[in-house]
């Protein structure tokens, strides 16, 4: 909201007339002030909540959302602006009043009217540009120049004696702007959406300033006001009932909206007295914005009082049940000399439906000798989160590499890319780190170094973990002819595909070099991706950034001896391969089980259900691939729930029959949405998520781009 204009003379009440027929300057002062209130508020009002109600409320038909989402995120994007209008309306009038008081006379005054506003809107995008962890300052000081050039520009064409050139140039900036919104990606760039809105925005003054010049010109009645706390009363329960009436309709206004959202972080950003980058208002989530120490993102522990605001107060002895835990049958454990070698091989970026005999013949033909669980989910939708869990079971033990070199167990690792995430922390804990001195291995390299170091070892009991990066970008060249992409996904799916063809040459060839050394009856083989990849479900690229199926879900196979070849159709997750590899040593204890169950106990129980619920960690998008704030999911026999952190958004799914996830439950099932919740916060308080790791790994996510051959740079 940054136009202002020139104040033409201002009308005075009769009531307030001195003898000598002038009304004293305190009550003008007053009474200008009074006009340029309400004149702003209005003005600033149907500017913003006149687009949108119709912007958001057309994206959103054009989706096809029901006709109750539809006219939830119609009404309250007009709804916040009116609220957010009585912050900015003030504002604006104390700059624009400041500004013809102190800029007098003439032609000087009509010159350099608007730029008081003007200036103001550059501190606006200053502000706004400040995004959390957001590390490019270059691109963020050219977002600052170019947002206050045309606001100013915009400024400068709502003065009464700008001519009519400049003022068609203005609404032309705002219908550019506003095109540039709605044609840019929602996931890309959050804060050039919001910049670009603030635009459209100004745009929207412009056209409005005859009439802000002809209110000013009236004598505004009481009746203004009442209308205007008429709006206000109206706005408030808009935004209280919305979520009542249409439950559900804010995952949609975040997928397809121009204006709610923005207008929402707005609002969160103006009511966060206490900077703790969390508000009480607008789905914020804070409990407390008179202290900065209790907030959704708190380290929250027994006894805290709730210190995260979830409603939760964690327990001092968590069950096996809140830790997502169905009691045990079977052994843990193998034999003390059952196995010699544990080879855990992972495959970066790999989804689910990779596993099918087009792309990935080789482990099909292997799974079908072992257990291939059908319903396994990442622990975490990015490399630095899951493979420490992978390697600890819950980063607050000690690590496979050192609990199994006290047993006199060798331990070696081969990370095929020099850079991989979260390697520092991994690498100290094996015996024999291999990695490129720089760049990339492909997989069959790889699996050389791999099958050298089988050799190495010998005969003494050895564990050894291959990372693969043939399906992580960049992608390889596409195959000739290409493989097909599915219809509805981004055509950089074709070199994934390549991608993953080439990771499962580079497995087949570690499996037949384990069997012609004779190495497998003695061999626990797990298989495996770190997290999946999105091509455009959702409107999501690459991972990291959201917690849908193609991210989350992965292939995991499970190859040993003494186990029946079976496809496990219950949850399984990260968590489980630690308890299992150490069980193939006869080392796992109870403890070890506190967050995974060992899958050696299908040995005599194949059809034995692990897990209530599996708990994934993710991260929302701020700007590009930075990320902001955790984002939580749950997963049950059935349904999926999905959380962000910082405005408490829920959905949830039933991932059974709709593995698309397109269609959102959480009005149909509230009791559902209400235990998983619970379970969810529950989970989180016991596990210490996020904790100041996790938030440190968050800062460190660096800015990820698509470039025309779908490579991440």
């Amino acid at each position: 909201m940054t136009i202002a204009s020139i104040e033409p003379n201002q009308p005075t009440d009769s009531r307030a007339l001195t003898e000598s027929g002038e009304a004293p300057k305190s009550v003008a002062w007053t009474q200008h002030l009074w006009h340029q209130l309400l004149s702003w508020t209005i003005c600033a009002a149907l500017a913003s909540g006149g687009l949108g109600l119709l912007a958001d409320g057309v994206r959103l038909a054009w989706a096809r959302a029901p006709l109750s989402i539809v006219l939830a995120g119609a009404l309250c994007s007009p709804a916040l602006a009116i609220l957010l209008s009585l912050f900015a309306g003030p504002v604006l009038a104390l700059v624009s009043a400041a500004g013809a008081w102190l800029v007098r006379g003439g032609v000087l005054r009509k010159a350099l009217s608007p730029l008081p506003v003007a200036l103001l809107a550059g501190l606006a995008a200053f502000t706004i540009t400040q995004v959390r962890h957001h590390q490019d300052t270059t691109m963020r000081n050219l977002l600052i120049g170019a947002t206050t050039v045309a606001l100013l520009t915009i400024a400068f064409a709502c003065a009464r004696s700008a001519p009519r050139l400049v003022r068609l140039f203005a609404v032309a900036f705002g219908i550019s702007a506003f095109l540039l919104d709605a044609l840019v990606p929602r996931w890309y760039y959050r804060e050039i959406h919001d910049l670009l809105g603030l635009v459209t925005v100004a745009g929207g003054l412009a056209i409005l300033s005859p009439l802000r010049r002809r209110l000013l010109q009236k004598s505004l009645s009481r009746r203004f006001g009442v209308t205007l706390i008429v709006a206000l009363v109206l706005a408030i329960a808009v935004v209280k009932v919305v979520d009542v009436a249409a439950p559900g309709w804010r995952a949609q206004s975040e997928r397809c909206a121009l204006y709610g959202p923005a207008l929402a972080r707005a609002g969160r950003a103006l009511v966060d007295f206490d900077r703790d980058g969390f508000s009480p208002v607008f789905w914020g989530g804070d409990c407390d914005d008179f202290d900065a120490r209790r907030n959704p993102l708190a380290s929250d522990g027994p006894g805290k009082g709730d210190a995260n605001c979830n409603g939760v107060d964690p327990p001092a002895a968590p069950t096996d049940a809140q830790r997502g835990l169905l009691p045990t049958a079977g052994d843990a454990n193998l034999g003390p000399q059952a196995i010699d070698l544990v080879v855990l091989a992972t495959v970066d970026a790999l989804r689910a439906d990779s596993l099918r005999p087009s792309l990935m013949p080789h482990l099909v033909a292997a799974s079908a000798g072992g257990v291939l669980f059908e319903r396994a989910y990442s622990s975490g939708t990015r490399t630095s989160v899951t493979l420490p869990l992978v390697q600890t079971g819950s980063r607050k033990g000690l690590s496979l590499g050192k609990r199994l070199a006290s047993a006199g167990v060798a331990t070696s690792v081969v990370v095929a890319d020099a850079g991989m995430e979260g390697l520092d922390t991994i690498a100290p804990s094996f015996e024999r780190v291999v990695t490129p001195p720089k760049g990339r291995w492909p997989g069959m390299d790889a699996t050389d170094r791999a099958l050298r170091l089988v050799d190495e070892v010998g005969s003494r009991r050895h564990y050894l973990w291959v990372h693969y990066y043939d399906a992580h970008t960049p992608y390889p060249a596409a195959a000739n002819p290409p493989f097909p992409v599915p219809v509805g996904l981004h055509s950089s799916y074709a070199r994934y595909a390549a991608g993953v063809v080439a990771a499962d040459l580079a497995l087949g060839k570690l499996l037949d070099g384990l069997s012609q050394r004779g190495r497998l009856a003695h061999t626990l083989v797990i298989v495996g991706g770190d997290h999946g990849e999105s091509f455009g479900e959702h409107g999501m690229l690459f991972h990291a950034a959201s917690a849908y199926e193609p991210v989350v879900r992965i292939p995991l196979v499970l190859l040993a001896p003494g186990i029946s070849p079976i496809r496990y159709r219950h949850l399984v997750c990260h968590g489980d391969v630690f308890p299992t590899i150490l069980g193939a040593f006869g080392m796992a204890r109870d403890e070890d089980e506190s967050y995974g169950r060992s899958w050696l106990r299908l040995r005599t129980a194949p059809d034995l259900r692990l897990h209530g619920f599996v708990f994934v960690r993710s991260a929302q998008a701020a700007s590009g691939g930075d990320v902001m704030s955790p984002l939580l999911a749950i997963v049950d026999d059935r349904y999926k729930l999905i959380k962000t952190v910082e405005d408490s958004l829920v959905q949830l799914f039933d991932v059974v029959d709709d593995p698309g996830e397109k269609v959102d439950l959480l009005h149909r099932l509230p009791a559902v949405a209400r235990r998983l919740e619970l379970s969810l916060e529950t989970y989180r308080d016991v596990i210490g998520y996020p904790a100041d790791e996790d938030l440190a790994d968050l800062k460190t996510f660096g800015e990820r781009r698509l470039d025309p051959d779908g490579n991440v740079f």
